[in-house]
């Protein structure tokens, strides 16, 4: 296929699109909204855009495992999509293998037809944006849990076990929870009457002494 033909088929604009859905920005559209917009376009003839649109509307937002697909495949065959778009069998063809070559979908060949897999599925479903700020919120939780860890085990004569199970607890933590965690080590220590009583880090953790050294301190005992 020649740089010219491939031009015909989808602009060179729409391959950033694909790649880089988030780049402008998103807006939700309910998918039973976006259902009626599509069967109206469906058997007419549609432009580039709206059949990639058809192909991400088609695509599973969960695993079928009855018909062995994962989240963003789907089945169909060409000439069934080629009905769909109002499109002739070649430039079909020509447009799922163009999509093929630049990595926008993945092919499968199955009994009766393919199986598309929509690469960008998670982008377009603001799916990686979310996993990527969770890995970022992770990421600096546990940066602070070493610095409770520290911290905790500098101010406490306490053996430092349990790391494991006190790190599964602060990963639950809320962020405010977290700053009273460390801001109140000291004055959970020496509220305690005797020392032998004092907490590993995962049980001070486990049982919120930080709110129970709050509460020391606001009776003024």
């Amino acid at each position: 296929m020649n740089k010219d033909k491939k031009k015909e088929i989808i602009p060179d604009i729409m391959f950033d699109i694909m790649k880089g859905p988030g780049k402008g920005g998103f807006i939700a559209v309910p998918r039973r909204l976006m259902e009626q917009v599509i069967n109206e376009k469906c058997g007419h003839r549609m432009n580039c855009y709206e059949a990639y649109l058809y192909l991400i509307f088609r695509a599973g937002y969960a695993d079928c495992e009855d018909r062995n697909l994962k989240r963003g495949e789907f089945f169909c065959s060409l000439r069934g999509l080629s009905q769909v778009f109002g499109w002739c069998f070649r430039r079909t063809k020509m447009f799922i293998g163009t999509l093929e070559l630049h990595g926008i979908v993945t092919i499968r060949r199955v009994k009766r037809g393919y199986v598309i897999l929509m690469r960008y599925y998670d982008e377009m479903c603001m799916q990686q944006q979310k996993k990527e700020r969770v890995s970022k919120r992770d990421a600096v939780a546990e940066r602070l849990f070493d610095e409770f860890w520290k911290l905790y085990h500098d101010i406490v004569p306490v053996p430092p076990v349990d790391v494991y199970m006190a790190r599964k607890v602060w990963m639950k933590m809320t962020d405010g929870e977290r700053k009273m965690a460390i801001d109140n080590i000291e004055g959970y220590y020496y509220s305690l009457r005797l020392v032998k009583y004092a907490r590993s880090a995962y049980n001070y953790l486990l049982n919120k002494s930080y709110i129970i050294c709050i509460a020391y301190e606001e009776s003024g005992e």
